[in-house]
């Protein structure tokens, strides 16, 4: 359970080499696997790489990169030749196998590896990444190493139960409504979903890969996914620049500015909760007055913000799911999935909330009524971030969700709750989260008050005594380094620890979404 950072000293030292920190890994990852259901595919060429890096230091005396002989895991969708990728669709991963596996890599794959890193295994995400539950008709339900009745949270389920279980050191998951951020905070982890395009999204040869083909309504953003804030922001600013820059045209130039994680200036953060919904459960509460109160402590200007005043919801709902085309499940994903089993958290998805009210607005079907649309959306990004200006906020601190971990079977009804993280990806901000606090004895009782019964009951279930529980931080564009800062100083709390210590009973879901079975009594 060591810090990225010091496994990354002590390589370079050679106190251990790196196959050995790759075999340690790989056995706690077959072991988390039984347990979870996290791993699509062990990358075969792993132990290859680990060998020429010790190699290579014996040789050279020198390291490959700052990420040397790491070992990390990719979500599923990001291109590995030789892998399957399957986007969490049956139909996707029996065409993948016909074909051998991919042909090409992603940007974020090959710039791993040019820093040194040793990427073994690929992980499981939900079907097409479109709902943030466990799993899909691909390799099944992904289940959650601190109680394997519940889910990791998704898109990026499999990342999230591989390295809350300590079975990778650190992962790289993707974000384009909370699929960093909501199976970190349910799994006791840190991640950032930066500023869109901060981190490249696309394939080593330059191809533009995006949500849906030619939709840059509201644009994916990679995240790396650790137990520490303190592996986010060293490993982000490994990944931010060098290769990725000659890989991704699109990508920015834009370094990691250390002086700004590394700086004394005094910075102003408002506290809000009025875009968690629904209502925060009691733990979420006590984590983010914690929060608030230890940046208070560390000289930063805590003030309260009313985010409800600075974004009308009604209408932020009614753009974006004219944006989505929410009208079901008939969505163009640019891929042919037909004959795919609708795993029930992505039906769920479309289920509507009487008391979540939404502009009476169409999805476009014209090039006129998009370019309508993008102009209601970048007015309602201007709004906020002028509202936040206005107030002289360099970031926000927010609940990372209203609840934890949810059953399995229970997701199906919460799918709405998205709001709370996919705010952030629709107005483009960069929000990391750090896991701070779990469930006590005396914080039980919760009342959501959604207005729906049905969703009321399984968020109160989800409150279960020792769950993790995270706080949200949110930055101005471009501002992620100051996300990082405040996710560092909050980390200074005490993040949650144990993770090596999870001994997660072995669970599997018998049909999809449905409440997992010991295994021992399947």
């Amino acid at each position: 359970e060591l810090p990225v950072e010091e496994l990354a000293r002590r390589l370079a030292s050679r106190a251990v080499t790196a196959v050995q920190v790759l075999e340690a890994y790989r056995a706690r990852a077959e072991f988390v696997h039984k347990a979870c259901n996290c791993i699509t595919q062990f990358i075969p060429q792993a132990e290859d790489w680990a060998r020429a890096c010790d190699e290579h230091l014996a040789r050279t005396g020198t390291t490959l990169g700052p990420l040397h002989g790491i070992p990390c895991s990719l979500k599923d969708h990001f291109a590995v030749a030789g892998t399957i990728s399957s986007m969490g669709s049956a139909v996707l991963r029996r065409k993948s196998e016909e074909a051998g596996g991919g042909k090409r890599d992603s940007a974020v794959f090959v710039g791993l590896r040019s820093l040194g890193a040793v990427p073994f295994a690929k992980t499981n995400m939900t079907q097409l990444g479109s709902t943030w539950g466990s799993g899909g008709p691909a390799f099944g339900d992904t289940l959650n190493p601190w109680d394997t009745r519940r889910t990791p949270g998704g898109s990026s389920c499999g990342e999230a139960a591989l390295v809350a279980g300590c079975g990778s050191a650190f992962g790289v998951g993707s974000d384009v409504g909370g699929s960093v951020r909501i199976p970190s905070s349910f799994s006791g982890l840190a991640t950032l979903k930066p500023t869109a395009q901060r981190t490249t999204f696309s394939l080593a040869d330059g191809t533009t890969i995006l949500d849906h083909p030619g939709d840059y309504s509201v644009v994916a953003a990679a995240g790396v996914m650790a137990r520490r804030a303190a592996d986010v922001s060293f490993v982000s600013a490994a990944i931010w620049g060098g290769v990725l820059w000659d890989l991704d045209l699109r990508m920015p130039r834009v370094p990691m500015r250390m002086e700004e994680i590394q700086g004394q200036a005094r910075l102003r953060v408002g506290v809000s909760s009025h875009l968690c919904w629904p209502a925060p459960c009691p733990t979420s509460l006590r984590v983010l007055t914690k929060a608030a109160n230890s940046l208070r402590d560390q000289g930063y200007e805590v003030v309260d913000f009313d985010a409800a005043e600075a974004l009308n919801m009604r209408e932020y709902r009614g753009v974006l799911w004219a944006l989505k085309g929410v009208s079901g499940l008939d969505g163009d994903f640019g891929v042919d999935v037909s004959g795919d089993e609708v795993h029930p958290d992505l039906a769920g998805m479309s289920r509507r909330v009487d008391s979540l009210e939404a502009d009476p607005i169409q999805p476009a079907r014209t090039a006129a009524q998009y370019c309508a649309l993008m102009a209601k959306r970048d007015k309602l990004r201007d709004r906020f971030c002028k509202a936040m200006r206005a107030a002289d906020l360099q970031l926000l601190l927010c609940p990372a969700w209203a609840f934890p971990a949810p059953l399995v079977e229970d997701v199906r009804v919460l799918g709405a709750a998205v709001q709370t993280t996919q705010v952030f990806n629709a107005l483009d901000l960069p929000a990391g989260v750090v896991s701070i606090g779990r469930v006590a004895p005396g914080e039980l009782v919760y009342e959501p008050g959604s207005g729906d019964p049905d969703l009321d009951a399984a968020a109160k279930r989800a409150v279960s005594e020792g769950l993790p529980v995270a706080v949200q931080i949110v930055g101005l564009p471009w501002r992620d380094e100051l996300v990082l800062r405040a996710m560092n100083d909050v980390a200074s709390l005490g993040e949650i620890a144990g993770h090596s210590q999870l001994r997660p009973i072995p669970r599997r879901s018998a049909a999809l979404g449905s409440a997992p079975v010991e295994v021992a009594k399947l």
